[in-house]
């Protein structure tokens, strides 16, 4: 199939929305259409065309008012154009990806989430820092409501996606932080200062996750014990500069001063 003519097959399915379908079913309906037209792509069809509109149709059947159904069904389309166009498609088109993404975990239902998690694994959490840096707050907004209960049978899943977050920016195996190595932890540390409704998880996540701050008493500096010197992740948090980690204790500290484990926080 042409070019020209995959891209007129893509925007005939579009044009079966046309306006917002009234029963499930009709979501379904669509977005199996949608699906058969994208899978029609040629071998020389590098990217999908109106990505833009087929982003934006399928952020709208991810509506929580939905059935999980419909969710389940626009998560299958997702994955299907991130496996097919690739890496570089998918960094170039998270701007109109990620929007309806980001606020699925806030309401998803149990078998829902699974798919979620597999497009944040696989494709997603695994592209450069370069690539994260412009997503990265949206990002770890999206995954901290999966980190609110800490007994729910996808807790540990949700955290190992922010615990690669983490690692792609703060390589713990090296000799000196390098100059993103803070990014994560500041995105985390504005997650819980701008948004309150996504305190809880963020609070889980650092009482497993935030490095200690091993200072000094006198008596340990006079008989020279203890550690001298901060912990290679310990300085990643810190930077660029520690008015961020300050700013998010002291906004939690006077609520949520019990949802902190003894000794996790050291200061």
């Amino acid at each position: 199939m042409s070019l020209r003519r995959y891209a007129t097959t893509v925007e005939r399915a579009l044009g079966t929305w046309e306006t917002a379908p009234e029963e499930w079913a009709d979501y379904i309906a669509f977005l199996s259409r949608l699906l058969r037209a994208i899978q029609g792509h040629g071998k020389d069809a590098s990217a999908l065309p109106h990505s833009s509109d087929v982003a934006s149709k399928l952020a709208q059947c991810l509506n929580p008012a939905l059935p999980s159904g419909v969710h389940q069904k626009a998560l299958e389309v997702y994955a299907y154009i991130f496996a097919t166009f690739g890496r570089e498609y998918v960094t170039d088109h998270l701007h109109a990806f990620l929007p309806g993404l980001s606020g699925v975990l806030s309401f998803a239902s149990l078998s829902t989430r699974p798919g979620l998690y597999d497009l944040l694994e696989n494709y997603i959490v695994r592209l450069d820092p370069v690539d994260l840096r412009p997503i990265m707050k949206s990002l770890v907004l999206s995954v901290l409501p999966a980190l609110e209960d800490e007994t729910s049978e996808d807790f540990e899943q949700a955290l190992s996606i922010l615990v690669k977050l983490e690692s792609t920016f703060v390589q713990h195996d090296t000799d000196a932080p390098s100059e993103d190595a803070g990014y994560f932890w500041q995105c985390l540390f504005l997650a819980v200062i701008t948004s309150p409704s996504r305190r809880q998880g963020a609070l889980n996540y650092l009482t497993r996750r935030l490095p200690s701050f091993a200072i000094l008493t006198a008596s340990q500096k006079e008989n020279g014990e203890g550690i001298t010197d901060l912990s290679h992740a310990a300085e990643a948090a810190l930077m660029p500069e520690s008015g961020l980690l300050i700013r998010c204790f002291v906004c939690v500290s006077p609520i949520h001063n019990h949802s902190f484990k003894e000794g996790s926080w050291i200061f």
